[in-house]
């Protein structure tokens, strides 16, 4: 039998999600802009990316990632618990 191994992840705090959020905003508005040319939406990029989004991105990608696979039903095209979660939780 395999061995298991077990993984400890920080997760994305509040904080984190509003951070991407405003700058994912600031981003489609300044690319939706006809004013902005492609050099000023790289330098927006370049200046702000780290410091708003820094690393934590990748907590909240991981994040949504591991409860999409492990807690939502594959088969849908929405967010839904797996059947058998479902099933725990309502009875069935």
């Amino acid at each position: 039998m395999a061995e298991v191994h077990g993984m400890t992840v920080a997760k994305a705090t509040p904080e984190d999600v509003t951070a991407m959020r405003e700058f994912l905003f600031q981003l489609e508005e300044k690319v939706n802009d006809p004013e902005n040319s492609l050099s000023e939406i790289g330098k927006f990029v370049h200046a702000r990316f780290n410091s708003e989004c820094g690393r934590h991105f990748q907590r909240i990608l991981f994040g949504y990632e591991t409860l999409i696979d492990n807690a939502c039903d594959p088969s849908l095209s929405y967010l839904d618990w797996k059947p058998e979660i479902k099933n725990a939780l309502y009875g069935g």
